[in-house]
């Protein structure tokens, strides 16, 4: 028993493959596209997981302490690499789109399943794409915990990535073997041209937030920001922090005297130092970095105890 006749109206009022006559529409764009998508996103994906482990980390991790700006770094490639992954994707699915229009629309099981993990993959890397930019911008219009839901989705993700990686992996070798050739005299953007249109966008998109992530000496720290959400060097004591203790409701707290630091973890002994602990420690100035998971970074000049 087929389909109900209005169904099979409707499917046959959609377009097909053949109908979309732009060169852009081209398998050999596809692969290359995909190439850069998968080196994208595993980059964020490992930058990710070192990100989410030295916020929360295992008992087996120990995160080096030096060299200070290593952690910085992390943040860095992890946020610069999804935002460079935003117009690679939007170039990749216009390039393959009209395969969605393929007859018949779910020809098997098979098909069906293919097209099922690659809802997933588009669905779940443009959510973690759009969610992880509300997050550099610091506007959560949702009602879920950002940080345990984009760690949890990014495994989806990237599972879904590589079994489309397995099933396109011969099919990419093949392309990559044909030339991109356009007869420049129709006229048009070719397919090259559309490549580095896409590059290109992700290059501006790098380079405007760079100044905000990667540490950069003045004034070029600033002059590569023009994208930033936190522009370098602004804020008290010339780091962009959103709250300062009075705002976030601490100050109470840090000047309890009740109030005890706790020092655990990889020590031999745990330490519970109390207000007067702390300020009986010799005191010491050092510049050191701080490191949001909003993606920006900077370095501040912290006094304190120092105990190691």
């Amino acid at each position: 028993m087929g389909p109900p006749a209005v169904v099979r109206g409707l499917v046959e009022r959609l377009p097909e493959p053949r109908d979309f006559k732009s060169r852009l529409h081209d398998p050999g764009v596809a692969a290359r596209l995909g190439i850069a998508l998968g080196i994208s996103f595993t980059l964020c994906m490992l930058t990710g997981l070192v990100s989410h482990d030295s916020q929360q980390p295992p008992t087996w991790l120990l995160w080096p302490s030096r060299p200070v700006n290593l952690y910085r770094l992390n943040q860095g490639v992890h946020v610069l690499s999804g935002l460079a992954s935003i117009p690679l994707l939007l170039a990749k699915l216009w390039t393959v789109y009209p395969k969605l229009f393929e007859r018949p629309l779910l020809a098997s099981v098979g098909k069906g399943l293919e097209k099922a993990f690659i809802l997933v993959l588009v669905g779940g890397a443009a959510f973690q794409l759009v969610s992880g930019s509300f997050n550099v911008a610091v506007t959560y219009p949702w009602g879920f915990s950002f940080l345990p839901v984009h760690f949890a989705m990014a495994f989806v993700v990237y599972g879904a990535l590589l079994i489309h990686v397995g099933h396109e992996y011969a099919k990419v070798r093949q392309q990559l073997k044909i030339p991109l050739v356009d007869d420049v005299k129709t006229g048009g953007l070719t397919r090259r041209g559309f490549l580095g249109v896409a590059a290109g966008a992700s290059g501006l998109l790098v380079l405007g937030t760079a100044g905000q992530t990667v540490p950069l000496p003045e004034p070029l720290a600033r002059w590569l920001s023009p994208f930033a959400t936190h522009l370098p060097r602004v804020g008290p004591q010339g780091v962009p922090v959103r709250k300062s203790a009075i705002s976030a409701g601490v100050v109470g707290t840090a000047i309890d005297p009740a109030y005890r630091l706790t020092v655990s973890g990889a020590v031999g002994e745990v330490l519970e130092l109390s207000l007067d602990d702390l300020r009986a420690l010799p005191q010491t100035i050092v510049d050191l970095p701080i490191t949001c998971v909003e993606g920006w970074s900077s370095t501040g000049t912290w006094t304190g105890g120092r105990t190691s």
